[in-house]
């Protein structure tokens, strides 16, 4: 008899080792969880929060949140492609390339374009990863979002949802001579009480009981249809409406959310 471990055919192994195997796994869960923020900073005028569920016992979303060389505050949100161990193993080495570099970096496109040039030619010509950055320009609710291949933003208020979605590559892809030339900024400003959510391919690419992909379009008018008001609610009402889509399937793929709400200047 054989059995699959993240996908991979080995032989039958005895009771003992499989649940030995288990419990590394479950520590690698543990020790990467650890690598994700235990708590985000408060900064005034905002209220921010994120979810992360991996698809399998580890996995290869990624956030993280942190100051960079201006002061300024910078979200990350971004996924490896694949998933388990490999994806883990590079989401790992991602974090430790971010802090080396964020505090160097004068913007979120400085700062992709820094990790570009960290990961190409260090990482598996098979893998790649996804990356945005959000930076808090002010606490006037202006922010600016550069995107090296990831999903867009979704800013959302006042009944509509608009995409985000400046151009980018993936961070491992190309050289930075490349990397940089297709790479750009969008800046763009909430009102009191919007929003922007930043999800990984594992919200929109969730399936229903007969394999119909929920998509991006359909997350862009539920939203539009709802009223939340904190980046909690924000965060709750994704998950039950996907959870809700998907039924009695399996979560294929790993599922993080940040949803970021503008709450005015305080007077």
């Amino acid at each position: 008899r054989s059995y699959s471990v993240t996908g991979v055919q080995t032989c039958a192994l005895p009771i003992f080792e499989k649940e030995k195997y288990k419990k590394e796994l479950k520590l690698a869960r543990d020790m990467q969880m650890k690598l994700l923020p235990q708590e985000l900073p408060e900064i005034e005028n905002y209220d921010i929060a994120a979810y992360t569920k991996p698809a399998e016992e580890v996995g290869g979303d990624f956030y993280d949140m942190g100051q960079l060389k201006n002061g300024k505050y910078c979200i990350l949100i971004g996924d490896v492609s694949g998933k388990g161990i490999s994806a883990a193993f590079y989401m790992a080495q991602l974090k430790g390339i971010v802090l080396a570099v964020a505090k160097e970096s004068e913007s979120g496109r400085d700062l992709l374009v820094r990790l570009n040039d960290t990961l190409y030619g260090n990482m598996d010509k098979r893998m790649y990863i996804t990356l945005s950055a959000i930076v808090i320009e002010d606490r006037a609710g202006s922010l600016t979002l550069a995107r090296a291949g990831h999903l867009p933003g979704l800013m959302v208020g006042g009944g509509k949802c608009e995409l985000i979605k400046p151009p980018g590559l993936g961070l491992g892809l190309k050289e930075n001579g490349f990397f940089s030339k297709y790479i750009s900024e969008q800046k763009f400003s909430l009102a009191e009480n919007e929003a922007l959510v930043l999800i990984t391919d594992g919200v929109n690419e969730v399936r229903n009981e007969t394999g119909d992909e929920l998509g991006l379009n359909n997350l862009k008018l539920f939203l539009e249809n709802q009223v939340y008001i904190t980046s909690k609610e924000y965060i709750g009402g994704i998950n039950e409406y996907v959870t809700k889509y998907m039924g009695n399937n399996i979560q294929h793929d790993d599922i993080t959310i940040i949803s970021l709400v503008y709450k005015g200047e305080v007077q």
